[in-house]
């Protein structure tokens, strides 16, 4: 019954031992042990007093009931197993073993409890109470993996080599569709492989996170947009059309040997609000490949993370979504830690179709011949652009990492570059570290510039019609080395040129809740003082304003601008609306000039003789 090398133990329980001898007749096998204080014991024990211990290998395969005892994939049976344990799914206590526990197994007895307990909290949440739900309202296990669609079990069939790349579109577009039909917002799983497309995939985003193996590639066989997150998008029905709360994870894009330089585009997302990146890779270095990684337009909210592009055109593309329509601007936008190689004339972001409050924080980058690497134009309200940790390097010729136009204006909080570097200054010149047209409040700190006037380079360069710029004096940025501004400078004495003027509006009517008007002469705002000979260009402005009635208030307060004629979104504000009774606010601006020198203010009251203004010249621009 029993062969030398058997592991038994008593039947009353006890040590696993070894048979080390056998005696037959007499029915008797020598047992060695280890006792617990390591000290090797053995002993002469008769067959009917033990019995074999089963292996871990007994307890792999499919068990199947038979009798009283449970047999093995072998058709092996033992007496230990007497059934299995599948409890109802509850959230059990977990009993703790006494010192006088009796080893009882079987249905009720206390080695089986702690077991039982377990199976029955797994079971609950894998299972929960015959819903998809655990009581506290969190889903269960099955549940959330019901909310992931596998497209490999839905009829797409990648391949495991990039040579053997196939045409998987039809396959891909039949899988969604068929995660739509069974619930609009399904998760989305691309499992490892190589996935080709030769068409646009239309993958409607809300709601939804696409999951991708850290090995799944997806691989341009034509030139095309490989995904439209939202194909429904309409720039004349923005928010009827709009997707929300989208969020793709991971998988590195490809470009078909066969395809041109600079063809295809990964994805492209309009009227999509609060869309998330993570890990995303387009290219490899062995080709330019695609056209744009990022096309997107309409509506914002969106963070890339951990982006790396290499030999791209465009990494991300903001352009004009309708020429005869404002669309919305993409807004408050965040790209964190995005490395990008770049070849020349290409480009990491290029951004004209409306924009508002950007931040890109960390990265690497390159400079190429001929590229202006990060290129803002166009800002629709001026809420803000911050560069911040990025290190820009190998500066080319003809290239500029970065190039503002048409940013800031009378609305703007702040375009902010700090702690980052600009590296390189090449000797075919024509290079700039920062560029600059038409932008207001640049502040430029904490970094390091390498360029110089001697070889044709700039650290910073600024038009004519630029305003308000300010830069370190340390990190090898001081003074004007390297820079050329060709804006107006500022004229600045050393107290302010008045001191404080309070406001009145010769031609206030008195109505409640009425607006008038002030045209304030160069005279006026300099009491006579001209520290120039020609009339300034603008005004370095502190404005201070209260209202009696402002708590209750609605588009009410103080405007600046050129002429009565000025556009109300270009002038700048002091806004009152809804600030406590008689609580006075105070704003710094520059207000540009006519050709006088004059400047033009509005006010608009919360009823009759409630407003009170006072104006502060602190410089002007000549």
């Amino acid at each position: 019954m029993f062969s030398i090398g058997d592991v038994v133990r008593l039947r009353s329980g006890g040590f696993p031992m070894t048979i080390i001898g056998v005696r037959i007749p007499g029915d008797v096998a020598t047992c060695r042990w280890v006792a617990p204080n390591g000290t090797m014991l053995s002993e002469d024990l008769p067959f009917a007093a033990i019995e074999e211990v089963m292996d871990a290998g007994h307890l792999d395969g499919t068990w199947e009931l038979d009798g009283t005892h449970i047999l093995n994939e072998a058709g092996t049976a033992s007496v230990d197993f007497d059934g299995s344990i599948n409890p109802l799914g509850a959230w059990a206590d977990i009993p703790q073993l006494s010192t006088q526990a009796r080893a009882l197994g079987g249905a009720g007895g206390p080695m089986n409890a702690q077991a039982v307990a377990l199976a029955a909290r797994l079971n609950l949440l894998r299972e929960g109470d015959g819903s998809q739900n655990l009581g506290d309202g969190s889903r269960t296990v099955n549940a959330a993996l019901d909310d992931v669609f596998n497209v490999c079990r839905h009829g797409v069939e990648p391949v495991s080599q990039l040579s053997g790349v196939v045409d998987n579109t039809s396959q891909i577009q039949a899988a969604i569709h068929a995660a739509n039909s069974h619930r609009s917002g399904r998760d989305i799983f691309f499992p490892s492989g190589v996935y080709g497309i030769s068409g646009t995939v239309n993958l409607p985003i809300g709601g939804r996170r696409v999951w991708c193996s850290p090995s799944t590639r997806f691989v341009a066989l034509a030139d095309v947009v490989m995904f439209d997150l939202n194909p429904a998008a309409d720039p004349y029905a923005i928010e009827a059309t709009s997707q929300s709360y989208g969020e793709w994870y991971g998988s590195h894009f490809l470009t078909a040997a066969a395809l041109p330089d600079e063809s295809a585009a990964c994805f492209r997302f309009f009227g999509v609000r609060e869309m998330k990146f993570y890990n995303v890779r387009a290219g490899d270095g062995s080709k330019r490949s695609f056209r744009e990684v990022f096309e997107f337009s309409g509506l914002g909210g969106h963070l890339f993370q951990n982006t790396r592009s290499i030999l791209n055109k465009r990494t991300f593309h903001v352009p004009h979504w309708s020429d005869d329509v404002i669309s919305g601007p993409v807004t408050t936008t965040r790209l964190t830690n995005t490395n990008v190689i770049l070849a020349a004339g290409q480009q990491v972001a290029y951004v004209n179709g409306g924009w508002n409050r950007w931040v890109l924080d960390g990265g690497f980058v390159n400079g190429a011949a001929g590229s202006k690497v990060l290129h803002f134009t166009n800002n629709i309200d001026g809420q803000g652009l911050w560069f911040t940790s990025l290190n820009m390097e190998q500066l080319a010729e003809n290239c500029t990492f970065i190039y503002l136009q048409d940013v800031g204006g009378p609305q703007v909080s702040s375009v902010e570059i700090e702690d980052t570097v600009f590296k390189g200054d090449p000797e075919g010149g024509g290079a700039a570290a920062v560029a600059l047209e038409r932008v207001h409040r640049v502040k430029i700190s904490t970094g390091r510039m390498e360029q110089t006037r001697a070889r044709g380079n700039w650290k910073i360069k600024a038009d004519q019609n630029c305003r308000y710029l300010s830069w370190s004096r340390d990190q090898n940025m001081a003074g004007q080395a390297g820079c050329e501004f060709l804006f107006p400078r500022r004229y600045l004495q050393a107290g302010p040129v008045v001191e404080r003027l309070q406001l009145t509006i010769p031609g206030w009517a008195g109505e409640s809740r009425g607006s008038d008007s002030v045209q304030l002469s160069m005279s006026t705002l300099l009491g006579g003082d001209f520290p120039t000979e020609a009339p300034p260009v603008g005004y370095d402005l502190l404005i201070s304003a209260r209202d009696s009635g402002s708590s209750t208030m609605v588009n009410r307060g103080v405007e600046i601008g050129v002429a009565s004629a000025t556009p109300r979104q270009f002038r700048v504000r002091v806004n009152l609306t809804g600030i406590p009774d008689n609580h006075v606010v105070t704003e710094a601006f520059y207000a540009p000039a006519d050709g006088n020198g004059d400047i033009f203010i509005q006010t608009f009251a919360s009823g009759v003789g409630t407003l009170a203004v006072w104006v502060q010249v602190r410089g002007i621009y000549n």
